[in-house]
């Protein structure tokens, strides 16, 4: 029996098996399902080896395609990381397993191994055990956090483990600020929400003397699709009440009854204003005006009423963006915002002046070990 051809290195038999290793396959699996058995692959990749092409073009591509998926599973775990303390220990295990492969603890990245050097672990429990966190504080995303920075930096010694412990402080308190700086731009939307509030005015004085009629809370919480579609519905509204007033305006047999059968569902607000009580003598301008049931009647009712509420109501909902930005603008403390503003520029001064020490303290070492 003849000896199979093995098959040409193309640009898409190349491409098959690099998808194949983006989704995680091993080489010699990945070309077996592209259609090249194992002994061909193994084949190229010693022509690739000595540098013969097209072989070692193709392991280039094979190798970028490992990289990548490499790249983005260790992003997936990163992201989990930063939630979960179990998949931080799972990449410091296998990311430097050297300094972390020895009794990991499933539920904490705070533990211990024996050594002639500082024991990472142990230190990560000293200072997270330390730490004055407060009640509703992560002890195991402060966990993570020191994890972090002692894989960082190695620190070997009381001086460069309390160092490091400032360090994780700095970014702690850090964190708490920007706690407090969101407590009190929520705090100051509670004044800009009252009803004595001339936010909305405010925020469209500059387009109309208009007034919004809606709530500021309606226009914060709002979502875009929400306002969207509210504004679609009025649009809507406002077309189907043009299109009737054109058929009263128009010269047609029996307009009323056309425009009538046309109104749909919004007969039922014409209803509701044929049924309002006439106003007694003297008392016409604070009542709400009467209609009669005729092509006249309605086409009043229509332009006096339903198309001003439609415009109305349009330019309330096209609104809501100007009033979100006024409200939110106005909840800025100025002076709070400099207050905190102090202090994060205070945290970071001693966070420079720490990496500073820190890193003169590991370079005098080399310099004395090396």
């Amino acid at each position: 029996m003849a000896a199979k051809t093995p098959p040409e290195i193309t640009p898409e038999l190349t491409q098959e098996i690099c998808k194949s290793l983006s989704a995680g396959m091993l080489r010699p699996d990945a070309a077996e399902l592209a259609g090249v058995d194992r002994q061909t692959y193994f084949q190229w990749m010693r022509l690739a080896e000595e540098g013969k092409e097209p072989f070692a073009s193709m392991r280039a591509e094979l190798l970028k395609s490992e990289l990548t998926a490499q790249r983005r599973l260790l992003t997936g775990l990163s992201m989990a990381a930063s939630t979960n303390p179990k998949f931080a220990t799972w990449l410091l295990t296998h990311r430097w397993r050297k300094s972390w492969d020895q009794g990991i603890s499933d539920e904490s990245p705070s533990v211990t191994t024996s050594g002639p050097q500082t024991d990472l672990k142990a230190m990560a429990a000293r200072i997270s055990g330390r730490f004055p966190l407060l009640p509703w504080e992560d002890g195991d995303e402060f966990g993570v956090l020191v994890a972090g920075l002692l894989t960082e930096y190695q620190p070997l010694g009381p001086t460069e483990e309390h160092l490091v412990e400032e360090l994780a402080g700095v970014l702690q308190r850090k964190g708490r600020l920007r706690l407090a700086e969101n407590a009190s731009h929520r705090s100051a939307l509670k004044g800009v929400k009252a009803s004595y509030s001339d936010t909305r005015e405010v925020a469209v004085a500059h387009v109309s003397d208009e007034k919004p009629g809606e709530e500021i809370l309606t226009a914060l919480t709002a979502t875009e699709e929400e306002t969207a579609a509210e504004l679609a519905e009025l649009e809507g509204s406002k077309s189907h009440t043009e299109k009737v007033i054109a058929i009263l305006e128009s010269k047609m047999a029996n307009p009323y009854a056309a425009a009538l059968t046309a109104m749909g569902d919004m007969k039922e607000w014409w209803d509701e204003a044929l049924e309002r009580p006439v106003p007694q003598k003297g008392h016409e301008d604070e009542a709400d005006p009467t209609y009669e049931p005729n092509a006249e009647g309605l086409l009043g009712y229509l332009q006096n009423e339903v198309l001003p509420w439609c415009g109305k109501q349009i330019f309330t909902v096209e609104s809501r963006p100007l009033i979100r930005q006024q409200a939110l603008g106005e909840a800025f403390n100025r002076k709070e915002a400099e207050e905190f503003s102090r202090i994060e520029a205070s945290l970071d001064r001693k966070m420079e002046k720490i990496l500073d020490r820190l890193l003169q303290l590991q370079q005098a070492r080399r310099a004395k070990t090396g």
